[in-house]
């Protein structure tokens, strides 16, 4: 007779009432002495029951387990640090006997996924690396649709944790491939594949959640006070080369589910209209991008490439409501990662703004412009600046919007963002006119008399900042606009003894900007920066400047009283001399070209035309 001992409880009992009479034998005692104490009984004893050392071992594993699942501390992650050698040591036991072929692999399994209680991930995890236990099938047996949660909390608090146990990273990685590989096999096991799928959408979502609630608290409304003390969260397992071998397309589909979970953000707290979205676009650079945020948008970016990540924007932008914070932050990491993706972004934007103009679509048309802003002022040298941009596609010379009905849109959308468009914009939309249509010109007027009344409201001038289209790709540490203007000049001059043709125009087409900002700084008359820049630094010899005002000068470019007042400046005696009212009558001939509106006119007035 053979008797079956499936729990501990039978063991304790069998020990309790059949062989402690006999011989002294312990629940506790390792499987091998209790196997030879029992060996021993038997020989002594014909009448005593059979007892297979499988049959302890499988007893003995599922008590130990058993306990450590119900006092472990985090369900469903880690067992409580008394119990995790034990467990290990246990796991180590039957690893050995099943490479002897002396315990069935069959049995053990079914044992242990009959623990009513959840064994703890990272105890599933070492008995499927000793092939005792397949992590997807247990998991899959023990946790149902709607309890995927178990899993992703415990994939979260191992991401976040595995800066000081690095064992915790592999715990992840492996899980995941379990769960991919076996998310593939729908041909063989529906059920099974069904639910791993389910368990990574849920880990890709809540890890998503996570990222947001950390990096952007704002965003999300499901934020907790104790996700706020995470400090480190390790999103690598997104770019392992194991993952992406044993997962293959499932990888990239799990990689696109945090794609798709970031782009379905509903908006919470931001106003999400189109002045909403400009008046938040400042504030979304690459630096403002939380470190969480950041890292996890870069292994998107790098997992999934630039095409796949194209197209999911196209299709998100359009959606009735857009997370414009979260869109712009991808495409600010996008530009910093993928920089060779900025033709493809140009065509993205051209398709919008095409659609948006010939179907009268606002929809495509503001995401055509918004997303074309938010490249222009990621610095990337490949896209261009914002001038420029607005100058090609709207500019006299573009084709763009040159029919009666797409012009009306286009002023729409320019008139709608009006009251929160920067000023720097505002010149441009002014000084980069749109060629309208012959009906369309006093539209175009009343919205010029509307761009300059914000101005004038915002105390600033309606002359562009530079000389040039791209001055704000120029930046140069240490120099505003005005600055970088001049050296950029004056080092074309010192290396061609030229002046160079925008600096021309501007004295013709541009005289008020030319007057009173350009030759103002570069004579340095009163107004001018405070901090003067070393010529040295940007490979200028002293005499440049000079050579090139005498120049400008030779050819009327300077007004007399302007150029009087740089002499006096030049001689010792002059320097520091001049009064406040020499320096008014330096100047005073440049305001009769400044372009200020007569009469301030109020922003909530629209001219008819527009408002109809």
């Amino acid at each position: 007779m053979t008797l079956r001992l499936t729990s501990m409880d039978d063991l304790s009992d069998f020990l309790t009432i059949r062989c402690k009479p006999r011989i002294p034998l312990d629940a506790n005692d390792a499987w091998e002495l209790l196997t030879q104490k029992l060996a021993d009984l038997k020989e002594r004893d014909s009448t005593f029951p059979e007892v297979s050392s499988a049959d302890l071992l499988v007893c003995r594993c599922v008590n130990t387990l058993h306990d450590a699942s119900r006092n472990s501390k985090r369900p469903f992650a880690v067992p409580s640090n008394d119990s995790l050698a034990a467990c290990e040591a246990i796991i180590d036991d039957a690893k050995n006997l099943l490479s002897d072929n002396f315990l069935y692999k069959t049995d053990l399994a079914k044992a242990l996924i009959n623990i009513e209680v959840n064994i703890p991930l990272l105890l599933v995890w070492k008995l499927h690396n000793a092939e005792i236990l397949q992590l997807s099938s247990y998991v899959c047996r023990k946790i149902g649709h709607g309890e995927e949660k178990l899993v992703s909390d415990a994939i979260i608090w191992f991401l976040s944790n595995s800066e000081d146990s690095p064992e915790y990273a592999t715990v992840v990685k492996d899980t995941f491939a379990s769960l991919l590989v076996a998310s593939q096999s729908r041909s063989l096991n529906l059920q099974l594949a069904t639910i791993c799928a389910s368990i990574l959408k849920k880990c890709a979502d809540d890890i998503v959640d996570l990222a947001m609630s950390l990096s952007l608290p704002e965003q999300c409304a499901t934020s907790t006070s104790t996700e706020s003390t995470i400090e480190f969260f390790d999103f690598s397992y997104l770019r392992s080369s194991d993952l992406w071998s044993c997962g293959g397309e499932a990888m990239e589909q799990f990689v696109c589910a945090h794609l798709l979970r970031l782009l379905g953000e509903q908006p919470s707290h931001f106003d999400q209209t189109l002045t909403g979205a400009v008046a938040m676009q400042e504030k979304c650079s690459l630096s403002s991008v939380g470190h969480f945020f950041k890292d996890l948008l870069s292994l998107i970016v790098s997992g999934l490439g630039a095409e796949k990540i194209l197209n999911q924007l196209g299709v998100a932008v359009v959606r009735p409501t857009v997370n414009w914070k979260i869109i712009f932050s991808l495409i600010a990491v996008l530009l910093s990662e993928k920089p060779e993706c900025c033709d493809d972004l140009r065509k993205l934007t051209d398709e919008l703004i095409q659609v948006g103009l010939e179907g009268g679509r606002q929809t495509e048309l503001s995401a055509g412009f918004l997303i074309a802003r938010q490249c222009c002022s990621c610095d990337s040298n490949n896209f261009g600046s914002y001038s420029l941009w607005f100058s090609e596609n709207f500019g006299p010379n573009s084709t763009t919007a040159k029919n009666t009905v797409q012009f009306q849109s286009l002023l729409q959308l320019l008139t709608t963002i009006v009251p929160v468009e920067s000023a720097e914009n505002l010149r441009v939309h002014i000084n980069k006119v749109p060629q309208a249509p012959m009906s369309c010109h006093s539209l175009l007027h009343d919205y010029a008399v509307l761009a300059r009344t914000r101005l004038a409201d915002l105390n600033e001038s309606a002359e562009l900042t530079g000389l040039f289209a791209d001055s704000s790709r120029d930046a140069v540490s240490g120099l505003d606009s005005k600055q970088r203007d001049i050296v950029r000049v004056l080092q074309h001059f010192q290396g061609n003894k030229e002046i160079m043709k925008p600096v021309l125009e501007a004295s013709v087409l541009r005289r008020s900007y030319y007057r009173n900002v350009f030759l103002v700084e570069l004579m340095r008359l009163p107004g001018s920066a405070e901090k003067e820049f070393t010529p040295e630094d940007f490979g200028l010899n002293r005499e440049t400047r000079h050579e090139f005002i005498m120049a400008l000068n030779k050819m009327g470019k300077i007004p007399e009283k302007m150029f009087k007042a740089y002499k006096g400046n030049r001689s010792p005696e002059g320097k520091g001399q001049r009064s406040n009212a020499e320096s008014k009558e330096a100047r005073k001939e440049t305001k009769s070209d400044t372009d200020q509106p007569k009469k301030r006119k109020s922003l909530e007035l629209k001219p008819k035309r527009l408002a109809q």
